[in-house]
């Protein structure tokens, strides 16, 4: 093992709800060594939930009504609203280097980033594809104690 995750909370600068059994049970796994401790805040990450109203509602509908799959409609709506990020690419036995320019994957955004997507993306598809959302009991902006849960 060489690294553990565990939640905590920070209340008026103290750390407070860090379970400290798991904490010490996970310290124990590793050989002597120095290691590193950080704190990082958490950040409203994807969970399964965005990802399955993504994919098996509003993806689902758009293909649904375009007759284009999923994954198409996937690349489309990524290149019309996601932002284009540059990386280098070295090749170590040229030295030579490379710019690469691609969209940034949904897959990097968080909660409240992937609402905002999904939020284009359906809005798009209302106003230029004829397509209709049933959102009721989904996760949604019609449902905003569940984006609080995953932002």
């Amino acid at each position: 093992m060489n690294k553990f995750r565990l939640p905590i909370l920070i209340y008026n600068g103290k750390i407070t709800g860090l379970d400290r059994t798991k904490f010490d049970d996970n310290v124990a796994l590793f050989d002597d060594c120095e290691a590193y401790l950080s704190v990082i805040k958490k950040g409203g990450i994807r969970t399964v939930e965005h990802n399955a109203y993504m994919w098996a509602h509003v993806y689902k509908n758009i293909s649904d009504i375009t007759g284009y799959h999923k994954s198409e409609v996937h690349e489309t709506f990524k290149e019309m609203f996601l932002p284009q990020i540059k990386r280098i690419v070295i090749n170590f036995e040229t030295k030579e280097k490379e710019i690469v320019r691609e969209r940034q994957s949904t897959t990097k955004l968080s909660g409240k980033q992937l609402h905002e997507y999904i939020k284009q993306v359906k809005q798009f598809a209302e106003e230029n594809l004829d397509c209709t959302f049933d959102d009721q009991g989904l996760w949604c902006e019609e449902n905003p104690e569940e984006i609080e849960r995953y932002s």
